[in-house]
């Protein structure tokens, strides 16, 4: 499961709002956080943890319980440095925002988790990597127009299409060196974000983009 957000539940227990290649987006509960030690710790429960669950069996409750879980890859890079934290903060909300409640779809999820595992190992150089992954993701959801096509496309002003055929048709090493000035980051992922807005028919609010941009700057 990938861990997309938390939710505290009572005193002791957690809802973990997550995305499982089996189920799809799926919502879990843990009992009794707090008041034992080993694999089950808060400590593992950070935005995109990539997590091992077992499910507590025989229970006919709406939402299922969880017994244990552990962490499927440490990603200490990923925990370490502040730039990563905060762009996975970023893709973690945008994901819970805009992620319906559907059938598996192990493909989407091979992507989220190769991309998480990609964002951990990048050593430099990742300072784009959030505008990257919002225009993979959106084509993954099948709503980005091909390169070809792009110079029709009114939802963007001119220098945001040109910057958009570059991070469409680079490789991701190379998109992740494309020189682009500060204000044009900020412009272009609120543009990608209203995009997205249009197509899902949804306002997506992403509070965690003004901090990613502080911390980008």
């Amino acid at each position: 499961m990938i861990l997309l957000h938390t939710t505290k539940y009572g005193d002791s227990s957690i809802i973990l709002h997550g995305f499982t290649r089996e189920q799809g987006r799926k919502s879990f509960i843990i009992r009794g956080v707090g008041k034992k030690k080993g694999s089950s710790s808060t400590a593992l429960l950070h935005p995109l943890s990539i997590l091992e669950t077992e499910i507590r069996p025989g229970a006919d409750y709406s939402i299922a319980q969880l017994r244990d879980y552990s962490a499927k890859y440490p990603l200490h890079s990923l925990r370490s440095s502040v730039v990563k934290n905060t762009i996975a903060i970023y893709i973690s909300e945008l994901l819970y925002r805009t992620l319906r409640d559907s059938e598996s779809d192990p493909s989407l999820y091979d992507f989220l988790e190769s991309s998480i595992l990609a964002l951990n190992a990048l050593e430099c150089d990742y300072g784009n990597f959030h505008i990257w992954f919002t225009i993979k993701y959106i084509s993954f959801l099948g709503f980005m127009p091909d390169s070809a096509s792009l110079m029709a496309f009114t939802n963007f002003e001119p220098w945001q299409r040109e910057v958009l055929g570059q991070f469409l048709t680079l490789k991701t090493e190379e998109a992740m060196k494309l020189p682009l000035r500060r204000e044009w980051k900020n412009e272009f992922v609120g543009a990608l974000i209203r995009f997205l807005e249009q197509n899902l028919g949804q306002r997506i609010e992403i509070k965690s983009v003004n901090v990613l941009h502080q911390v980008l700057n």
